[in-house]
C-alpha cells in the first residue's frame, strides 16, 4: 500500500516552526519568547537535561502543596512551547511510525478523533492521511484551542470541547500524552470507550513522567495509585472492554496500538 503524503510528516519540524509561530502570533503571543522556550524544551527532552520549566514548577508546587490542581497552566502562552516540543519530538514520530507499519489504520478509518489535539498539527496530519471525518478535542477558550481552530479551517477537520460534540462515527482514536492530564484517567477512558466506541486506539501514555499537567498519583476507583500501577490498570481496562494490544516493532512500545475484536 502506497503511503499517503502529509506536509506535517514529510518535512522536518523546524520547517513547520515558522508556520506555527505565525499562527501563535495572530493570537497575540510573544513569538520570540515562544521560539526560545520551544527550542530549549526540545533540547531538554532529547538530551534528558532534567530541567524543570517555570510552568512545570508552577504546576507541581500547587499539586504537592495539597491545593487544587492549577489548571491555569493550560492558558499560559508558554504552554504553546511545550505543545510544540511534544509534537516535534513525539506525536509526529508516532504518526510516521503508524503510517510506515500500519497505514491502513488511518487511511481506512471513516472517522478519527484526536484527543487533546494541542495546536492541531497532529490532527492536520491525520486529516491529510485520511479521507474520513477528523475531529480534535481541545480546551475551550485557551490560546492553544484558538490556534488549533485556525489550523482546522485550513486542513479539513473540526475542533470541539467535549467527546459528546463529535458528530460522526469514530473508527480510530489517537491519544498522545493525553490521559495523564486527567486525575482519574481510567474513568475517563471508560467515557471515551462508551461515547466513541472506536475500533482502533493509538495511545502513548506517560503516567510515570513528570510534566506540566501530569499527576504524581492517579485516582482509580477508591484509591490513589502510582503511575506505573495506573498504566497496568489502563491496559487491563482496555482488555476487559474487548481490546487486544497489537504487537508492534516500535521502540519501547510507543505508541501502543489496540484493536477491538
Amino acid at each position: 500500500m502506497l503511503q499517503r503524503k502529509s506536509i506535517f510528516l514529510d518535512i522536518k519540524p523546524k520547517q513547520c516552526l515558522g508556520n506555527y509561530l505565525r499562527r501563535c502570533q495572530k493570537q497575540g503571543v510573544d513569538i520570540e519568547r515562544l521560539h526560545r522556550i520551544a527550542q530549549q524544551t526540545i533540547k531538554d527532552i532529547k538530551y534528558k537535561t532534567g530541567t524543570v520549566s517555570p510552568l512545570q514548577r508552577q504546576w507541581y508546587v500547587a499539586l504537592r502543596s495539597g491545593k487544587n490542581p492549577d489548571y491555569s497552566v493550560y492558558e499560559s502562552p508558554d504552554y504553546l512551547a511545550e505543545l510544540w516540543a511534544c509534537w516535534a519530538v513525539y506525536s509526529r514520530m508516532y504518526l510516521r511510525s503508524i503510517r510506515s507499519q500500519y497505514p491502513g489504520i488511518i487511511t481506512q478509518s471513516r472517522g478519527i478523533a484526536d484527543l487533546g489535539c494541542g495546536a492541531g498539527f497532529t490532527t492536520a496530519a491525520l486529516s491529510e492521511l485520511s479521507t474520513g471525518k477528523v475531529t480534535g478535542t481541545n480546551l475551550q477558550g485557551t490560546v492553544q484551542e484558538k490556534v488549533a481552530q485556525g489550523v482546522a479551517s485550513d486542513y479539513r477537520f473540526r475542533v470541539v470541547a467535549n467527546l459528546s460534540d463529535i458528530r460522526h462515527n469514530v473508527d480510530l482514536v489517537f491519544a498522545s500524552e493525553y490521559f495523564e492530564h486527567f486525575n482519574a484517567p481510567i474513568e475517563h477512558l471508560g467515557q471515551v470507550l462508551s461515547i466513541l466506541k472506536p475500533r482502533w486506539m493509538i495511545i502513548a501514555n506517560a503516567f510515570n513522567a513528570d510534566s506540566t499537567g501530569h499527576f504524581d498519583t492517579y485516582q482509580v476507583g477508591d484509591h490513589r495509585i502510582s503511575g506505573k500501577s495506573t498504566s497496568r490498570a489502563f491496559g487491563a481496562t482496555l482488555r476487559q472492554a474487548g481490546y487486544t494490544k497489537v504487537k508492534t516493532p516500535f521502540y519501547n512500545q510507543r505508541p501502543q496500538v489496540w484493536k477491538r475484536a
